[in-house]
């Protein structure tokens, strides 16, 4: 047996179709996947390939708690100037981390979930 990826991480949300559209405007997904019927969207990164990279699957629920942990990093050759972005736009973020080989700080999304932002030299 062998894997191939990692396929989707799922993340619950209160409102689907609002947490769709901020993970479209604000970090750059492109919706793939809506089924109204049964509340998720599944969503992977713009001008990524849609048959390696991961996708996030977002799903509706009543009450949403946001997880003690990131559920999942994003990767950009820049984190200071996306820090910059994200804060001229509103965006709740946290303080940047260096901690020597790579930057950190987080982006708050609408139910509050933690996405991690990374860079490092290549």
């Amino acid at each position: 047996m062998a894997f191939q990826r990692i396929d989707s991480v799922f993340l619950p949300v209160s409102n689907v179709e609002k947490s769709a559209r901020w993970y479209e405007d604000i970090l750059g997904f492109t919706l793939e996947i809506q089924d109204k019927k049964w509340k998720y969207y599944s969503l992977r990164l713009d001008g990524s390939d849609k048959n390696t990279c991961p996708w996030v699957t977002l799903y509706e629920q009543h009450t949403v708690q946001p997880a003690d942990h990131m559920p999942f990093n994003l990767y950009t050759p820049d984190g200071s100037e996306a820090h910059q972005q994200l804060q001229a736009r509103g965006v709740k973020v946290s303080e940047m981390l260096h901690t020597g080989s790579m930057l950190v700080f987080e982006v708050f999304d609408p139910d509050d979930h933690r996405i991690g932002i990374v860079s490092w030299p290549m």
